[in-house]
């Protein structure tokens, strides 16, 4: 099996983007997570199928939840 955008959105509890542009960016961070265990373990096809996909559907979960680390910017403006 592999993860997909749908896979994704199942674990964020929502509706798979309706937008190309946003399933498009899952499936590339989707392709990343895979070529970093790659670089890390090897072949990922000798790994066990299912906890690779559970790694990887969590590791783009959590990017997508958060993908940076600039969420909230505070602006003040004193009057005086």
């Amino acid at each position: 099996m592999s993860v997909t955008a749908d896979d994704i959105a199942v674990e964020l509890g929502r509706t798979t983007p309706l937008t190309s542009i946003e399933t498009a960016q899952w499936m590339i961070w989707i392709d990343d997570a895979l070529m970093l265990i790659g670089a890390r373990l090897g072949d990922v096809t000798l790994l066990d199928q299912t906890k690779l996909d559970y790694v990887v559907r969590n590791a783009v979960a959590t990017h997508v939840r958060r993908p940076d680390d600039a969420t909230q910017v505070s602006i003040s403006v004193d009057d005086a």
